[in-house]
């Protein structure tokens, strides 16, 4: 739901992500060409391995997407939401990345945009070696989930206050109403992610 400028201009300068690890192509009904199988033989090309793991990819491939020029904070925090959802349904990461059209893509009945350049967004939105970076480090066990647990995640940006963003958004709106709560995160500028209360947790 919109970058912060500033990410963008990063992504644009590809500061410090590293070395771009795939290339896709959009269709014109917003699907992927490319499958996630198709990515992760990508990525394992670019990076000379064969170990690297379709959650990996999954992971890595929505936190480009979503907001190519975050931080490694964001980064985490965007993958995080990923893994909290998948885990809440029951689901894999490929699950969770392609249920409705089945397929990778536009965000476009998706819970996640998986979509890279081909959609005309700026330049940035292939996997790089940063988002694979931290991908494999959440698997790994080396970065902790500093969402606490949440399991949704939106950018604010162009609006004078959040109260603003959540005005302007019906499916916002019916999060809080749900009761979910939303919470900033140290480190992460427009990112907002979304937890459960105590007594929704307890219940789960």
């Amino acid at each position: 739901m919109g970058d912060d400028p500033i990410q963008v201009v990063r992504a644009f300068l590809g500061a410090g992500r590293g070395k771009q690890l795939t290339t896709s192509h959009l269709n014109a009904d917003g699907s992927l060409q490319e499958s996630l199988s198709d990515l992760v033989a990508q990525v394992n090309a670019a990076t000379g391995r064969t170990d690297v793991t379709a959650d990996a990819v999954g992971m890595s491939r929505v936190s480009a997407s979503e907001h190519a020029g975050a931080s490694q904070t964001e980064k985490a925090a965007i993958q995080w939401v990923l893994k909290n959802d998948a885990a809440a349904h029951g689901w894999s990461i490929e699950k969770a990345i392609t249920v409705n059209p089945g397929t990778l893509g536009t965000q476009a009945g998706r819970r996640y945009s998986t979509a890279g350049d081909g959609d005309g967004r700026p330049f940035g939105r292939e996997i790089h070696e940063d988002d694979l970076a931290v991908a494999e480090a959440i698997n790994a066990g080396t970065i902790a989930d500093p969402t606490s647990g949440a399991t949704k995640f939106i950018h604010w940006t162009g609006y004078d206050s959040f109260t603003d963003f959540l005005d302007g958004h019906p499916a916002v709106q019916a999060w809080t109403k749900s009761g979910l709560v939303p919470q900033s995160l140290p480190g992460c500028s427009t990112l907002i992610v979304f937890t459960q209360t105590p007594s929704q947790a307890a219940a789960t």
